[in-house]
């Protein structure tokens, strides 16, 4: 399976730009990481988990789903914070949910139903698993913040992408 790596950043909300996936900026982005996610592989990434939440999780996602259907021996698995995750979406973001989820080699739901702190436990659970996490954070406050601050406690391999400079910062050499 080799090692692992994890996804988290902003949801649309905080990145506008991640609503409009025919845009230069979702397309650059796009690009971006998956040349990261490309790099991670050849260096022994073989498994990735996401929380499959809007956003850049759920780019990460498809991501990993078109390299691994091009023939790349990769899995992907859908951390779900709680079963009822999509209920308040629409149903065209319902669509492309389940569309990813159906796709998905595992699926882990860590609690039956959402509550104020689901999403950080699954943030939490994702860290705990991998060996890299690939953020992509300009140093908003929320939950990418905390749950880069949490990998950064368990002495995590980061790399994190600013999504309006288009950089990466990497913090490697952490993991033990």
């Amino acid at each position: 399976m080799g090692k692992k790596c994890c996804f988290t950043g902003y949801r649309p909300q905080k990145l506008t730009y991640l609503q409009e996936e025919t845009g230069a900026a979702y397309q650059r982005l796009y690009r971006l990481l998956a040349k990261l996610i490309q790099s991670a592989v050849a260096e022994g990434y073989g498994y990735f988990i996401s929380g499959f939440a809007e956003g850049v999780d759920q780019l990460a996602a498809k991501i990993v789903l078109s390299l691994k259907n091009s023939g790349c021996d990769i899995k992907l698995e859908a951390a779900l914070p709680g079963m009822n995750q999509a209920r308040y979406w629409t149903a065209a973001q319902k669509g492309v949910y389940y569309k990813l989820l159906d796709q998905a080699d595992h699926k882990n739901c860590l609690e039956q139903k959402m509550t104020r702190y689901s999403c950080l436990k699954r943030d939490e659970y994702m860290v705990d698993q991998a060996d890299l996490v690939i953020a992509v954070f300009d140093g908003k406050k929320g939950g990418t913040a905390y749950t880069l601050n949490y990998a950064r406690q368990k002495k995590r391999n980061l790399w994190i992408v600013d999504p309006l400079q288009y950089t990466v910062a990497k913090e490697e050499g952490l993991f033990q």
